[in-house]
């Protein structure tokens, strides 16, 4: 897994490509471009050394970008369509993101130059995305996410307010992770599902809290592999589960039971024993529905439970 700082790299430099494939022709100078991806920091001169590594990097995997300004202009840059004889010199996870990118601004053939074919050094197969999975929409929350600008949508037949954290693929399709303003918890929504998506001005959503203090919580410590669990609870149970096991990863809704709105919780666990015991002190307001890892162990510690004499 790519840490933030890795990950907020791939998504500006996602966008960079975007802003370039807007405007084909005309081409877009490096001050507009800087404006449009709008994450750059520290002052001109420190933002277009960012940009220019950017655009090496996109280069390097096969993209024509050509500056063409006149001598003496800023430098205007223009994307070209080329052979996309993009090399295959990265990991599983970097091409992954490069096909992402080639989605969002529309290159559809990128997507299909590894056909599938493991890689020599790995023998593993690069992921491909079907076009099937591409929602509507799927560009204009990139760019949500990209310049922290809130999105509004309706979904399950309410309005949400989501402040984003994230945009990525799952199983089930594109997903956006963020805040709600309405339930004051972290979810998780997908994109199929989503209607009528509006986003507003850049700046405008909070970044994700994120607490940078050591823990003396036995919850949190790093004693085991991690492993991913997703609870279902009642929406009347959230705070006593918020204080049992703190706020999960992510949150979404889910099908009623017995008539009572429930969500699903997702963690990821690396104090195994620890998030088991508070689980079972929990009792009946949560339901372990997925995590085949920490089910297992679940199981295995109700059976030496059942075993004592």
């Amino acid at each position: 897994m790519t840490d933030k700082r890795g990950a907020d790299a791939t998504q500006r430099i996602i966008t960079v490509l975007q802003v370039l494939a807007d405007h084909p022709v005309r081409g877009v100078d490096v001050t507009e471009l800087l404006t449009r991806v709008g994450s750059y920091g520290g002052n001109h001169e420190g933002q277009k050394d960012s940009l220019s590594r950017d655009l090496k990097h996109l280069r390097k995997a096969g993209f024509e970008i050509e500056n063409v300004a006149g001598e003496g202009e800023d430098a205007r840059y223009v994307v070209r369509p080329g052979d996309d004889k993009v090399r295959l010199a990265f990991t599983k996870e970097q091409v992954f993101e490069l096909q992402r990118a080639a989605v969002l601004v529309g290159v559809d053939r990128l997507a299909t130059l590894s056909g599938g074919v493991p890689r020599a050094d790995s023998g593993a197969s690069v992921p491909i995305i079907d076009a099937v999975q591409i929602p509507d929409g799927l560009g204009e929350v990139q760019r949500a996410v990209a310049t922290r600008a809130v999105v509004k949508f309706d979904y399950s037949g309410r309005p949400r307010t989501i402040h984003p954290y994230g945009l990525r693929m799952a199983p089930r399709g594109w997903v956006l992770e963020g805040w709600e303003a309405e339930s004051e918890s972290a979810k998780i929504f997908s994109l199929q599902k989503m209607a009528d998506v509006r986003i507003g001005r850049p700046g405008t959503a909070s970044p994700p809290e994120r607490s940078t203090r050591p823990t003396l919580d036995p919850l949190r410590f790093l004693l085991d592999d991690p492993a991913d669990a997703i609870l279902q609870v009642p929406q009347r149970f959230r705070p006593e589960v918020d204080a049992a096991l703190h706020l999960p990863q992510l949150a979404e809704p889910a099908e009623d039971v017995a008539g009572e709105a429930t969500e699903l919780l997702h963690y990821r666990v690396t104090n195994h024993t620890n998030f088991l015991v508070r689980l079972l002190r929990l009792d009946e307001r949560v339901v372990l529905l997925g995590g085949d890892a920490m089910r297992a162990a679940l199981q295995r510690m109700l059976t030496k439970l059942a075993e004592v004499e």
